[in-house]
């Protein structure tokens, strides 16, 4: 136990100590920044999801709607069959602007049926022109958005 009064033993145990520990607190950073970096994966990996079936949901609405044969009755039929399902669950991925859009497609289906509710744009004026500017701009942001991520 003579040691224990050298100065070389108390030099090297407590830089032996140092060591160790600096080590154990570079590793819990190190795995806490794996973590980040393995959840900032997951979400751009959901987030790019939410945005491609966003990009669908725009493409099934053209082609619903392109036609003027029954556009009420195609975007009630787009709402309840891909909207809801679909997009209304990942709504909070996308942008403002695009949960704009989406929050006035709500407004516009949900008035539909009911005559007691004024929509956001005349029913008329939505279906005929509206909708399909609201889908152009709502395509290229989307479009813009998803270029952003990869």
């Amino acid at each position: 136990m003579d040691f224990l009064n050298q100065a070389w033993f108390w030099s090297g145990f407590f830089t032996l100590a140092g060591t160790l520990g600096a080590i154990v607190i570079k590793e819990i950073y190190s795995s806490r920044s794996l973590m980040k970096i393995e959840r900032i994966k997951l979400y751009d990996s959901e987030k790019f999801k939410a945005y491609n079936s966003l990009y669908e949901f725009t493409s099934k609405a053209f082609q619903s709607l392109w036609l003027p044969d029954d556009r009420r009755r195609d975007f009630i039929s787009l709402m309840k069959n891909s909207y809801y399902p679909n997009i209304k669950p990942k709504s909070l991925y996308y942008d403002s602007r695009i949960r704009d859009v989406l929050k006035t497609f709500e407004a516009q289906y949900e008035c539909i049926g009911e005559p007691d509710f004024t929509p956001p744009i005349d029913q008329e004026e939505f279906l005929d022109h509206k909708i399909i500017d609201m889908l152009n701009k709502s395509q290229l942001d989307i479009e813009k958005r998803t270029d952003d991520i990869l």
